[in-house]
């Protein structure tokens, strides 16, 4: 599976409510690829954000930075991405 149907699949886990797993496959996800690139920084955004609202901020901030950084590395994105980089923002305040 790609990394972008991966993401997908951890939204799909959440929407269904099995937080559990959409934090477990985002992990596996964000743990075997460290290459920079647009997918990389929404599964780091989405995963950070769902740490940060089950209440583990302290997990949630280090990825939500990673994730802020690489952005910045690859320049222009695109609008979906934007969004999330802004939630990141929003949860590092």
């Amino acid at each position: 599976m790609d990394a972008e149907m991966t993401v997908r699949k951890a939204l799909m886990q959440a929407d269904r409510g099995d937080h559990a797993a959409a934090v477990a496959t985002l992990r596996q996800l964000v743990d075997a690829d460290d290459a920079d690139s647009v997918v990389r920084v929404r599964a780091l955004v989405i995963l950070g954000d769902m740490l940060s609202s089950q209440g583990d901020r302290p997990s949630a901030r280090p990825l939500l930075i990673e994730a802020v950084d690489m952005a910045e590395r690859l320049g222009e994105v695109d609008d979906l991405l934007d969004h999330e980089l802004m939630r990141a923002r929003e949860l590092l305040d």
